[in-house]
């Protein structure tokens, strides 16, 4: 049995339904051609309505999953297919407006993720994986009197890049 600990970057539409700048910590366990997981991710971006262009909010998703993956290799190439659930919270303040009130709601998505992992020595990985995030719940956000600002995606993506620390 081995250990990994992953920081990844990239980006994400799905919590936030415009696409998003995007960070990642993941550790699992591992041994031959399976892997558990356990992840986090952080998504923020600020939106806004058309009219007045002025009013908006800045939303964040933080969201951790539980996951199992199968992982064929070849050679220095690993390709882990994943599949699990992701639980969270999307958080909205408004901007523009004189009394701005916090607003979050949970977000549940069930993931499958396919990636790639180029592993030069036995200790490190550079690794590549896109999340398809299927919303079992889409929290959604609006300032008052001006209509919907913002609801989840029904489906999301997540490509993120990362590296991979392997143990012992």
């Amino acid at each position: 049995m081995r250990g990994a600990l992953r920081l990844a970057f990239g980006g994400e539409i799905g919590g936030i339904p415009a696409f998003s700048p995007a960070a990642g910590l993941g550790v699992g366990l591992f041994r031959g051609a399976w892997r558990v997981e356990l992840t986090g991710t952080y998504a923020a971006r600020s939106l806004a309505y058309p009219e007045p262009a002025a009013i908006g909010a800045r939303m964040l998703v933080a969201a951790g999953a539980v996951r199992g993956c199968g992982v064929p290799r070849w050679r220095r190439l690993e390709f882990p297919v994943c599949a699990g659930l992701e639980l969270g919270l999307v958080r909205a303040v408004a901007r523009g407006v004189a009394d701005p009130r916090p607003a979050g709601d949970l977000w549940i998505a069930a993931q499958l993720s396919p990636g790639l992992a180029w592993v030069p020595t036995r200790f490190l990985a550079l690794t590549l994986a896109l999340d398809v995030l299927v919303a079992l719940r889409r929290p959604g956000f609006h300032v008052a009197g001006l209509g919907e600002l913002a609801r989840a995606e029904p489906v999301g993506l997540r490509p993120m890049l990362g590296l991979e620390a392997r143990f012992p």
